[in-house]
């Protein structure tokens, strides 16, 4: 879900469509986190790096999942340096690169947040289509 919630969003944060139609008023995933798309990387590497074992999959899985934590702060640092930290401060003021420490802090809402429940419905769809075909195309069913 954060991922297509991530692909699908304006976001001046991160890469991806960029801030062009970007609303600070309904913010969407971005309530959540300013870094969706890397999120989903991190999560989805580190349910991959324990179940695997071989020294491989630690390496490939654990990279990732490294690089896309540690991706999230240098996407913050980058952009509060292009923008200016005064400007990266009024315009995160509602968001946060930890998982709902925005919404959990009241500094965010998550209702009527642009699109975000048929966001994640397609999020749902496409994990449902994922795990269905994990099977056929890598050869380990995962349930």
């Amino acid at each position: 879900m954060l991922l297509v919630a991530g692909l699908t969003t304006p976001n001046p944060f991160s890469l991806g469509p960029g801030g062009r139609g970007f609303d600070p008023q309904r913010l969407g995933v971005l309530a959540i986190t300013r870094h969706p798309v890397l999120w989903a990387a991190a999560l989805w590497s580190g349910a991959h790096l324990f179940p695997n074992g071989s020294l491989r999959a630690v390496l490939l899985f654990g990279a990732l999942c490294g690089f896309s934590l540690m991706g999230t702060r240098l996407f913050d640092r980058r952009r509060a340096q292009a923008m200016g930290v005064a400007a990266w401060t009024v315009l995160a003021a509602g968001t946060s690169n930890l998982p709902f420490a925005a919404p959990s802090s009241r500094r965010a809402r998550l209702g009527g947040s642009g699109g975000l429940v048929l966001r994640a419905v397609l999020g749902i769809v496409v994990y449902a289509l994922l795990l269905a075909l994990h099977g056929p195309l890598i050869g380990v069913y995962p349930l």
